[in-house]
């Protein structure tokens, strides 16, 4: 997308076009102008004729990748809505052109630049201080002879050496008063997008609500923020309470819109699963835990043929959306993206990772029944993760092997089939089988080897190179930055650090009673790595012993990937440094027990050997065979490590 009058362009990059009539400074004051999928081209155009008679500089998105991600829903919070940016020469001509700009663009309208400050009341036009062309070595802001980081928050913030805003007199409080916010206070927000926040908070001193924001012009063509959020109040409307959160009110403010829906009390499917389900629970818990399981796999069957009988397909289903009570009930909490059935108009496809749909059951009540039986593999697996780019039959085989080794019932994998077929009947009827909750141990384990430490010793240094290199970059660089600490900085870090790794929600194993849950996220096993590291550095003890008292309980029963980043081949590798470190052949055995799982979570393209590399694509491309590579060359280690 170009202005209609053609400007001279001085550069071109990332979908980025730019037009200069001076030598930008390195930092200064710049101004934002944001528009609506629908305007920008006519105020591109508005902003391209006053560059040519005011002779100013500034960039604007012309690809239209670009202009959606900087729109999208979904998007950076840092850089949504910035379509245009204009780079004034100073302070003085800043203020000139706000006016300037004021006086043409006013009666246009965008999404407000979270960043910034708004100008003279309006949604579209805005300023910061900044960087004018900001790089990985020169992204620091200068003052007297001092640097200062030019940071970026999603609300308007000063550099330290510019104590007041020279155009406060003329920015907008970013909320106008509104007698409904009276009624309103919020605790906390449970997630953020450029489209929004969602809020938990309290109504009337008397309800527990969840406030979802849809702020005004983000959204493409697709739908906006605002689209969105009111068709989830006509759904939830129709729905009317039964297995989805009831509204109690809306409303707008300062252009963008709220829904008030009534919070439900409980656990996502996800912190379900993943604390109290069958995969994760002691092995004297399993059956009751398979039992309790069966019968939210029902109540979510009964819950999406409830909304089907109202002639809503719900699209997103994904373990987040869904709330576990105490009492075992089940509530679906988003409904953004839900469509009715015989809705034509179109809509995104759901790409959530792991549950991706064939694009002929998409916006089909057919769509529902499939990620139901992605659900199930979530739970009992996480094989889902896979796909793509394994095939759901790779998949379903996948899973019938990680059914095997956790001892439960066969019968799953005929329940995913059905329900990947829409044969609700057959579902039915398997759900409710007797059979599917009995664990089958009746198969003995087969005698895994004994590995040696001796047999690793030699190979240390090589196993913590090994590591290191495999680290996810943000733990490299605490690595190196503990490197160089003193010791007591280092303790005084791994102390936090113990502690974070197990109880924080973000990191992979999170301590639900006395029971750590085994969910592998990337990067986790590499900070396992580093707390072994430097506890055999400095033989710290008892850090040491806390560590090992949490490594102990990985059991290896659940894994998303086989790679050495966070897989089941990192973790196996970890656990051979600890090994090697505490001079345990347990952690040797526990190492043992994540590598039967690399076999199981491997398919074939091509004729060749692969693991899922988590790149969300349908393309067989060459990293899948390097992380192939990489894997193989753990398997040969571990099993022969002299050759």
């Amino acid at each position: 997308m170009h202005p209609i009058n053609k400007i001279p362009i001085s550069y071109e990059y990332n979908g980025w076009c730019g037009s200069n009539f001076y030598l930008l400074p390195h930092q200064g004051w710049k101004i934002h102008v944001s528009a609506t999928i629908q305007n920008y081209q006519t105020v591109l155009n508005h902003v391209a004729f006053l560059s040519q008679k005011l002779k100013f500089s500034f960039k604007y998105a012309s690809s239209i990748s670009l202009i959606n991600s900087l729109l999208d829903i979904h998007g950076s919070r840092i850089n949504g809505g910035k379509l245009i940016t204009i780079y004034p020469q100073n302070k003085e001509h800043c203020s000139r052109l706000l006016y300037d700009l004021y006086r043409f663009l006013k009666n246009f309208s965008g999404p407000i630049v979270l960043t910034d400050a708004q100008f003279k009341g309006t949604t579209n036009i805005s300023y910061r201080y900044g960087l004018f062309v900001a790089t990985e070595e020169k992204n620091y802001l200068y003052c007297n002879g001092k640097k200062y980081l030019d940071k970026k928050e999603p609300y308007f913030l000063l550099p330290p050496f510019i104590d007041t805003d020279p155009f406060a007199k003329d920015a907008l409080d970013p909320i106008k008063p509104n007698t409904l916010w009276d009624n309103i206070s919020l605790d906390y927000a449970i997630q953020f997008s450029l489209g929004g926040g969602v809020y938990l908070g309290n109504y009337l001193n008397k309800y527990k609500i969840v406030l979802k924001e849809a702020r005004f012009g983000v959204g493409t063509n697709t739908g906006t923020a605002i689209d969105k959020r009111k068709n989830e109040h006509y759904i939830l409307s129709l729905l009317n309470g039964k297995y989805f959160p009831k509204c109690l009110t809306d409303f707008y403010s300062q252009e963008n819109y709220y829904l008030v829906t009534e919070a439900i009390s409980g656990k996502t499917f996800y912190d379900y699963f993943s604390s109290v389900g069958p995969l994760v629970v002691d092995i004297d818990q399993k059956a009751q835990a398979m039992t309790d399981f069966i019968d939210i796999i029902k109540k979510i069957g009964n819950l999406l043929s409830y909304a089907h009988s109202k002639n809503v397909i719900l699209r997103d289903i994904k373990p987040n959306n869904f709330i576990i009570t105490s009492k075992n009930e089940v509530f679906f909490v988003d409904c953004a993206d839900s469509v009715m059935n015989n809705q034509k108009k179109y809509v995104d496809k759901i790409i959530t990772p792991g549950y991706i749909v064939p694009s002929n059951l998409c916006n089909t009540f057919a769509e529902d029944w499939f990620k139901l039986a992605l659900l199930i593999i979530d739970a009992l697996s996480g094989i889902n993760r896979n796909l793509p780019p394994a095939t759901f039959t790779q998949v379903c085989s996948m899973f019938s092997k990680a059914l095997a080794i956790q001892n439960f019932s066969k019968d799953w994998v005929e329940i995913i089939i059905a329900l990947s077929q829409n044969d609700i009947k057959k579902f039915e009827a398997l759900i409710n089988s007797p059979s599917l909750g009995k664990l089958t141990f009746h198969q003995p384990s087969p005698q895994v080897k004994e590995l040696v430490i001796d047999d690793f010793l030699i190979h240390k240094e090589s196993i913590s190179k090994w590591l290191y290199r495999s680290l996810a970059p943000a733990d490299q660089l605490l690595f190196d930055q503990l490197t160089k600490s003193s010791q007591s900085k280092v303790i005084a870090e791994l102390d936090v650090l113990l502690n974070s790794f197990i109880i924080k929600k973000g990191l992979a194993y999170r301590k639900v009673k006395d029971n750590y849950s085994p969910y592998i996220y990337e990067g986790v096993s590499g900070l396992a790595y580093i707390v072994l590291y430097f506890c055999d550095k400095y033989d710290l003890t008892a850090q040491l012993e806390t560590l090992k008292k949490f490594l102990a309980m990985l059991k290896g029963r659940y894994v998303k990937s086989a790679n050495i980043t966070g897989g089941a081949a990192g973790i196996s590798l970890m656990l051979i440094y600890a090994g090697i470190v505490t001079k345990s052949t347990d952690f040797l055995q526990l190492a043992l027990s994540w590598d039967k799982y690399i076999d199981i979570l491997s398919f074939k393209v091509r004729g060749r050997k692969v693991w899922c590399n988590g790149v969300l694509s349908n393309k067989y491309n060459s990293t899948l065979y390097t992380d192939a590579h990489d894997i193989q060359k753990f398997q040969q280690f571990i099993h022969n490590p002299y050759t």
